[in-house]
C-alpha cells in the first residue's frame, strides 16, 4: 500500500510537470536523445536475456515494437528531465525547511479546497 502511495504521488507529481515543460517553447528533446535512451535500455534488457530473439520472446515483441511502445514515454522523461535541471538544479529544500516554512507562515497561508477526488478500484 505505502509503495502504491508513492508511486501514485511521483505520478501525479510528473504529469504536473510535464504540463508545465511542454508549455516551455525552449525545451526540446530530439530524436537522437530519444533513439539514444531506447537503444540502452534495450540494450540492457537483451544482455539481461542473453540475445535478442530471447528478449523478444519473453516480452511477446520485436525490438522495433517495443521501442514504438515507449518512444513517448521517453520523451516525456526526458522533457521532465530537462524541465527539471532548468529550473530546480541549485534548489535543495529539506523537509525541515518546509516544516519551517509552514510554522512560521501558516497564519497567512490560504487554504485550498480540494479539487480532485480519485479512488481506486481493485
Amino acid at each position: 500500500e505505502k509503495l502504491f502511495k508513492q508511486t501514485l504521488e511521483k505520478n501525479i507529481d510528473n504529469k504536473i510537470i510535464l504540463s508545465f515543460a511542454e508549455k516551455d517553447s525552449f525545451l526540446v528533446v530530439e530524436y537522437e536523445e530519444i533513439k539514444k535512451v531506447l537503444d540502452e535500455r534495450i540494450s540492457y534488457y537483451v544482455s539481461h536475456f542473453g540475445s535478442v530473439s530471447d528478449f523478444e520472446k519473453q516480452a511477446g515483441f520485436t525490438i522495433g515494437e517495443m521501442k514504438e511502445k515507449n518512444w513517448g514515454v521517453v520523451e516525456e522523461e526526458l522533457l521532465i528531465e530537462k524541465f527539471r535541471l532548468k529550473n530546480f538544479k541549485n534548489v535543495f529544500i529539506t523537509k525541515h525547511d518546509v516544516l519551517a516554512f509552514y510554522e512560521e507562515y501558516k497564519d497567512s497561508l490560504p487554504l485550498v479546497p480540494e479539487k480532485y477526488n480519485y479512488s481506486v478500484i481493485k
